[in-house]
């Protein structure tokens, strides 16, 4: 029993230093969330669940790598104090693949319903900009074979006034501005919006606990002449 609580008390502090790290770096800039950091991390971690860590890395990502999901994590405002689920579900996913990208969307599948309670405030009930067909076609069409946008510039600017138009539509009615697409699109529509709409989140179905009801109250849609 003894050994349990204080295995918790451990547990609480690498979520404190999580939750450190998280503030700190998402006023200023995730890219500047250095190896020391995220060493002092997996340390406080490694404490409680020396096992966890290990499994996480050496053993199949490279710090660099951890690094690299926890700034992607901390720039899209996700938090990242529940820091067993997060390298729970990086143990699990990094011997299958170690492509960024891939283990972020993971993440944040496993971390859904906190994502998703932090945008809509608890409620039940999601109201979300959704993708219209034709569009997530079109855009599905334009990305290479690993999953890169190779979007044509024409494509791009249309997509950025699109969603634009779609993000004041969404606010003007007093809904949350967030999007909700596909996994495969997930990823590239946040990095592709976030410079000019910063305050957008974009998520994916994957993230949507089964006890929420989605509504689509906007519909993002390029248009066929754009």
């Amino acid at each position: 029993e003894e050994a349990e609580l204080r295995g918790f008390v451990v547990l609480e502090l690498a979520e404190l230093i999580a939750r450190q790290v998280e503030a700190v770096f998402r006023q200023h800039a995730p890219e500047l969330l250095g190896r020391s950091e995220v060493q002092q991390l997996l340390d406080t971690l490694a404490r409680s669940h020396p096992g966890l860590v290990e499994d996480v890395t050496p053993r199949h990502l490279p710090l660099t790598s951890v690094q690299a999901v926890l700034q992607q994590l901390i720039a899209e405002n996700v938090s990242i104090r529940d820091t067993r689920t997060l390298f729970e579900t990086l143990a699990a996913r990094a011997p299958k693949s170690q492509a960024i990208d891939d283990l972020v969307e993971t993440v944040r599948a496993a971390l859904g319903r906190s994502i998703v309670d932090r945008l809509f405030e608890g409620s039940n009930a999601l109201q979300v900009i959704g993708l219209a067909a034709a569009t997530e076609t079109r855009l599905l069409n334009e990305m290479g074979d690993e999953g890169e946008a190779l979007l044509s510039p024409a494509t791009l600017d249309a997509l950025n006034d699109a969603a634009e138009r779609a993000l004041a539509e969404q606010e003007g009615a007093g809904y949350p501005p967030v999007l909700l697409t596909s996994p495969g699109l997930r990823a590239i529509l946040a990095r592709l919006l976030r410079r000019n709409l910063p305050r957008l989140a974009v998520i994916a179905y994957a993230e949507v606990p089964a006890d929420k009801t989605v509504q689509v109250t906007t519909e993002l849609s390029i248009g066929e002449g754009a």
